[in-house]
């Protein structure tokens, strides 16, 4: 049997970039198509849950808010838009 976790949220995602050569998200891979983050392009962090932060995790099982860790993805890759 696998376990499953349901919750009701809204997710925003904010649009960063472009990325420049002095950007710390230069050269990171793309969460959904694994491919690096390159200058000119855009992204967003996804949330992917509470992560190791205790706090978070107690939020997080109480179905409480919480700060979630993020996976950078392009923008395209992450909301389907150009």
């Amino acid at each position: 049997m696998t376990d499953q976790v349901t919750r009701n949220v809204d997710i925003v995602l904010n649009k960063f970039g472009p990325i420049t050569k002095q950007s710390r998200s230069l050269g990171h891979l793309c969460a959904a198509c694994s491919l690096p983050l390159r200058v000119g392009d855009f992204y967003c962090g996804y949330p992917v849950g509470p992560g190791i932060n205790p706090i978070n995790r107690a939020l997080f099982a109480s179905n409480e808010p919480y700060r979630p860790c993020f996976a950078l993805v392009h923008w395209s890759c992450g909301t389907g838009l150009d």
